[in-house]
């Protein structure tokens, strides 16, 4: 299948990237629940729990793709190929950042304590990503052979064995202090939105399933916004994220009904210059954004309340994502350089 006829999944990652980078413009509000106005706090629980399916967004759309069963490279070939393009960003970023926090003295300047951060995803908060991606990626080869012989009704019971025993038994075990001890560690994390992504992809759902799917993103938007903050409520005015979980049911289904209204949506936004660059510097922007947000705070005291949170939130991420943009377009220029911003 050609790229052209597919353009929904640049669609995707174009508002994914922007979301992303909103999201985490705004969740710096929501551990300032005793601190800052009520609205202000209000403002940031709104636009963080709208935006929960972003990161599920790139998953989904990179199982689409890489699960495809037309896709034959040998194994070692497609992971030579793949992981070659997460783990030089994921060292060359490590690398980075370590610097950033030692200077900042966050990180003890210690081969132990580097090397041990390193191991442990302790260096910075959005690293975590390339983790879990090189961790599909090298089973990936193994779940493509379950893919090639996997008829419609397999991969539907596939799918609700992950949302059962991840979201489900999630949920039971936070609101009901009963701990499921049935460890189905196959069907768990971030690895059954790859295999949604596939899914929808190949399958797409029926127009009564669409129905349904929009209205409980609906609901689960709702849930998400008030439950976060009743639960923080109940922590007495510390954050509690429960509802926030990537993997958690509201967010599943908020991600199901994003992927879907952009397969049905027919206008490329990769016609436009400003998107179709967003689209080509996306993994760039993801790594280099958090960077952005904290040489602004921390030399110019500018964050997502600078002025009213409401505008003040997706003004720093649009500021945010277009610098971020244009430094990734520079870094891409340069020989050597260029291999840590594919």
């Amino acid at each position: 299948m050609t790229k052209s006829r597919i353009f929904y999944f640049d669609n995707l990652r174009i508002v994914a990237t922007f979301a992303v980078v909103l999201l985490h413009a705004a969740a710096p509000i929501l551990y300032k629940f005793q601190t800052v106005t009520s609205t202000t706090w209000w403002t940031g629980n709104i636009y963080d729990s709208l935006t929960r399916w972003c990161v599920p967004i790139f998953f989904m759309l990179s199982g689409a793709l890489l699960l495809n069963p037309d896709r034959t490279d040998k194994p070692m070939i497609f992971i030579r190929k793949r992981i070659s393009k997460v783990i030089i960003p994921l060292l060359g970023w490590s690398t980075f950042y370590l610097i950033v926090q030692i200077n900042r003295e966050v990180i003890i300047n210690d081969p132990f304590m580097i090397t041990k951060a390193f191991f442990e995803n302790d260096i910075y908060y959005h690293l975590w990503f390339l983790y879990v991606i090189i961790a599909i990626y090298l089973i990936l080869p193994v779940l493509k052979v379950y893919i090639a012989g996997a008829s419609q009704k397999n991969l539907q019971y596939y799918l609700l064995l992950c949302f059962i025993v991840t979201s489900v038994f999630s949920y039971i075990s936070k609101f009901h202090e009963v701990t499921v001890d049935i460890k189905v560690e196959a069907a768990t994390g971030y690895i059954g939105y790859f295999f949604l992504g596939y899914y929808l992809h190949r399958y797409g759902l029926s127009r009564i399933t669409k129905i349904v799917m929009y209205l409980l993103a609906i609901i689960a938007s709702i849930v998400i916004i008030r439950g976060t903050y009743d639960l923080t409520v109940q922590n007495e005015g510390f954050f509690d994220g429960f509802f926030y979980h990537y993997l958690n049911m509201p967010v599943v289904f908020l991600s199901i009904a994003v992927f879907i209204f952009f397969q049905d949506f027919k206008f490329d936004l990769g016609r436009f210059f400003l998107f179709s660059l967003i689209n080509k510097t996306s993994l760039g922007i993801y790594l280099l954004h958090p960077y952005i947000f904290l040489l602004l705070l921390e030399n110019y005291d500018i964050h997502a309340h600078t002025v009213r949170a409401w505008a003040g939130i997706p003004i720093l991420a649009t500021f945010t994502l277009l610098v971020s943009m244009i430094v990734v377009m520079i870094l891409q220029k340069i020989p050597v350089v260029k291999r840590f911003v594919p």
